[in-house]
């Protein structure tokens, strides 16, 4: 009988229901472990306003071990200090509803940035056109 590939690259019968992850439903899987060394430091441009108080968990700390807070702004010129771009950011933080513009400059000066995070569920404010 044939063979597919589900979501979770698990190859199983053509004729079985797929199988998805349910976070209400499913077990926790024991491959990650708090305990496991850190493996690359998060370091964190906030491209966001300084004064939100939604975000002050991330403004005031403490973060996680392995997660640094470089800058906070609203424009890519908040971002301009040569010693951010010498500690390599790899993630921004989003939480600014005119962040799209913004946002694409600084991808465009940081090209070490490997996850852009959204607060909201809604990321069509920083979307690309």
């Amino acid at each position: 009988q044939a063979k597919k590939t589900n979501n979770n690259n698990n190859n199983m019968d053509c004729d079985e229901t797929p199988i998805y992850w349910n976070r209400e439903t499913g077990r926790r899987s024991n491959t990650a472990s708090r305990d496991s060394p850190i493996v690359r430091e998060a370091r964190i441009l906030a491209l966001c306003d300084p004064t939100d108080a939604y975000n002050e968990p991330l403004y005031s700390g403490p973060l996680a071990e392995g997660a640094k807070l470089l800058k906070i702004g609203t424009s890519p010129s908040d971002f301009d200090d040569e010693s951010i771009a010498q500690q390599h950011p790899n993630v921004v933080f989003v939480s600014h509803p005119n962040a799209r513009e913004p946002l694409v400059r600084l991808l465009r000066k940081f090209p070490s940035v490997e996850w852009v995070h959204a607060r909201s569920a809604g990321i069509d404010h920083i979307s690309s056109p």
